[in-house]
């Protein structure tokens, strides 16, 4: 958001749309209302799929299996990687690296396989916390987007992998409350 404040624009003021016609008597709306703003949703999922917090997700074959003609015995771990199907400029377009919420307004029909996003993983083998995760991030991100502004990264910084998950290296965001 602190390179890209039209997105952060459009999204604080669709959260504070909602917080100003908040149903609850605290004056911080439901969980559901929070879940129904599109922009958020679509914020989320362009940022989960750009930056797939997974690495990779070992995952192994249940039963004999051929993938494009290549054989996968039962048993094999393979390692799923989030980011191939994500950064797949075939599947989300010569901008696929860039982080664009608008895209989930008009999924072609290859992008909303279910297998075009694997942040979570998909079928049987679904990720048991996705719906906890998501519930977490666009809350911290309606309570932080509502109440601060952020200004900038003060430096250059880069997405690593030192361990299972992406971690970003040299990353500080300035903030201003609004």
């Amino acid at each position: 958001m602190a390179t890209k404040p039209a997105i952060q624009d459009k999204l604080r003021h669709e959260i504070l749309e909602l917080s100003d016609r908040a149903s609850s008597a605290s004056g911080f709306p439901a969980f559901a209302e929070i879940d129904a703003l599109p922009y958020l949703h679509n914020f989320v999922q362009e940022v989960l799929r750009v930056y797939p917090p997974a690495v990779f997700m070992p995952h192994q074959a249940a039963t004999d299996v051929t993938i494009q003609g290549i054989r996968i015995p039962r048993g094999t771990t393979i390692d799923m990687m989030p980011a191939m199907a994500s950064m797949n400029q075939t599947i989300w377009g010569d901008d696929a690296d860039e982080v664009r919420p608008e895209r989930w307004d008009c999924l072609t029909q290859e992008q909303a396989s279910p297998y075009a996003y694997e942040v979570f993983r998909n079928g049987p083998r679904v990720c048991i916390g996705k719906q906890f995760a998501l519930m977490e991030i666009k809350t911290f991100l309606f309570g932080l987007v509502r109440r601060c502004r952020f200004l900038g990264v003060e430096e250059k910084f880069t997405v690593e992998n030192p361990s299972f998950v992406l971690r970003p290296k040299g990353m500080r965001v300035r903030f201003e409350k609004v």
